[in-house]
Formats: structure tokens, sequence, C-alpha cells
């Protein structure tokens, strides 16, 4: 069921639009479109159809993106197993002087 959930948005930072206004204007839109692609339907570029500077803005931004996609998948699987201490919260009160 996880394969048939189709990604409805992502998180697109700052950071991105900076490192897309590095690159040549005529190359932008594409690396915009290569940013939704993955983040939406984990569609790879084809580095050969990158220029240079596209490719390295992509190796960039990649890890980023890849970590949205990766959450959007775990979440569509229902998330952290249960008993994981990261997932659990906390209902106890922390102090006020926690340092």
């Amino acid at each position: 069921m996880a394969e048939n959930k189709q990604r409805e948005g992502f998180t697109f930072y700052r950071s991105f639009r900076d490192t897309i206004d590095q690159i040549a204007p005529e190359d932008q839109l594409q690396m915009y479109r290569i940013i939704a692609d993955y983040a939406l339907d984990g569609i790879e570029p084809d580095a050969e159809t990158l220029s240079q500077l596209g490719r390295l803005c992509w190796t960039a931004l990649r890890p980023n993106v890849h970590a949205g996609r990766k959450n959007f998948l775990n979440g569509v699987k229902g998330g952290a197993p249960k008993g994981n201490n990261n997932a659990r919260k906390t209902t106890q009160k922390q102090p006020k002087n926690n340092q």
C-alpha cells in the first residue's frame, strides 16, 4: 500500500533557491523540475542532461530532498515501530531548571 501512496507536496528551502540562483538561467528551470520530480515521484535525473554546474547543484541539494522523501515513505509505512524510544512521547513534566 505504501508504494501506491502519492506524495502531494514537499519542503522547499531557501537554500535550494539560493543554490539554483548560482547556475545559468537556462538551467534553472530544469533544476526546479529535477527537484520536484525526485521529491514527489522518486525520479532520479539523468546526469548526462545536466551541465557541470547543474550536476554540482544536484549533488549539493539531493541529500536534503532525499531525506524528505525518505521521511515521507517511512510515514506511509506507519512511522517508527512501537517501542521505539525516538518516537515515544514523554508525559513527564520537565523540571524548570533542566540544564
